[in-house]
C-alpha cells in the first residue's frame, strides 16, 4: 500500500514541531484546570487521553505528589508517547507515568478504571467523537471527575479556510469546516450528556499563543493543519508558497492577532472547558 502523499515543504509532525505550533497554550488551559481541583486523593488513577507532548501530565506533575498519583498517558502517535515518557523521567515521575500507543476510540482499559480523566483538545478532531465520549465515560469510575476541552475561538481557523479556498477552489472541504459545532459550548455539552455523564458543566478559558517568528509558525501550522479532507495532493506542493502566504496574510489581519513588532506576535485563543462527573 502506497504511503499518503506529503508535500516536500511540509515539516515532520513530531513532538518538537507540535510544541512550536501550540506553544504552551494547551498547557495554560491544563494548568488552570488542574489548579482549580482539590489535591488528588491517595491512589488516584488518571487518564491523560491523547496526551500529545504530555501537556496534562506536566500540569499534574507541577501540582501533585508522585506518591498520590498514577497517570496513564495514551496517544495514537508513538513519538508523542515517547515525548511524554521523557518528560516524566526528567521530572522524577518515570515510575508513576505509564505511556501506551492507543486510539481514543478504542481504549483498552477496563470499565471504571480512572478516578480522573482528561481529554485535552482531541474530540473535535476524530472521525467518531461519540465513540470517544463513550470510551471516556466507560473507563471512568462512578463519581469520577473528567474534563474535555475544545476550541471556541482561534485566529488561524479563518486563515486556514482562506488559503484553502484560494488555492483549491470554493467548496473544497477542509477539516476545520467539520469542527464548527465544537465551538458551541452547548453542542459540546450535548455530545457528552449523550455519552451518559450525570453532570456536564461548561466554562471558557482564554490563552495566549506567542510565536517569536510568525513566518516560521505559518509554515509549521500549514504543515500540521493545511491538508484538505482526503489528504494532500501534488497541487498542494506546487502551490505551497502561495497557500502559506495567504494563510499568513489572513492571520496577521485577524482581530485576535497582535504583532510584537519584532517578527513575533500575541495570538489570543479561547477554549471551551467541559467538566464531567460520572
Amino acid at each position: 500500500m502506497a504511503s499518503p502523499f506529503n508535500p516536500k515543504q511540509a515539516v515532520p509532525k513530531d513532538a518538537q514541531n507540535m510544541a512550536l505550533l501550540m506553544g504552551d497554550v494547551t498547557l495554560q488551559v491544563a494548568r488552570k484546570i488542574i489548579k482549580g481541583l482539590p489535591p488528588f486523593p491517595p491512589s488516584s488513577v488518571v487518564l491523560d487521553n491523547a496526551c500529545g507532548n504530555g501537556i496534562v501530565t506536566d500540569a499534574i506533575i507541577e501540582t501533585q505528589e508522585p506518591r498520590n498519583v498514577t497517570i496513564y498517558a495514551t496517544d495514537i502517535g508513538p513519538t508523542m508517547c515517547q515525548a511524554t515518557s521523557k518528560l516524566a523521567e526528567s521530572k522524577g515521575w518515570a515510575a508513576r507515568v505509564k505511556t501506551e500507543v492507543m486510539p481514543a476510540e478504542k481504549l483498552t482499559f477496563a470499565d471504571g478504571t480512572f478516578t480522573h480523566s482528561f481529554t485535552n483538545f482531541l474530540i473535535f478532531g476524530v472521525p467518531d467523537p461519540d465513540t470517544v465520549a463513550a470510551e471516556i465515560h466507560r473507563t471512568m469510575k462512578p463519581g469520577a471527575y473528567g474534563c474535555v476541552t475544545t476550541w471556541h475561538r482561534i485566529a488561524h481557523e479563518d486563515a486556514l479556510l482562506a488559503a484553502n479556498e484560494a488555492t483549491r477552489g470554493k467548496g473544497t472541504k477542509h477539516p476545520v469546516m467539520m469542527r464548527e459545532m465544537w465551538k458551541d459550548p452547548e453542542k459540546v455539552k450535548a455530545v457528552l450528556l449523550k455519552a451518559g455523564f450525570a453532570t456536564v458543566e461548561m466554562s471558557q478559558c482564554e490563552t495566549l499563543l506567542t510565536p517569536t517568528d510568525v513566518d516560521r509558525w505559518a509554515q509549521v501550522a500549514w504543515s500540521f493543519l493545511g491538508a484538505p479532507v482526503g489528504g494532500w495532493t501534488q497541487p498542494d506542493e506546487d502551490k505551497w508558497d502561495e497557500a502559506t502566504g495567504i494563510f499568513r496574510d489572513n492571520l496577521v489581519k485577524h482581530e485576535l492577532f497582535e504583532s510584537d513588532g519584532k517578527g513575533g506576535a500575541k495570538i489570543k485563543m479561547v477554549a471551551n472547558v467541559a467538566t464531567l462527573i460520572k
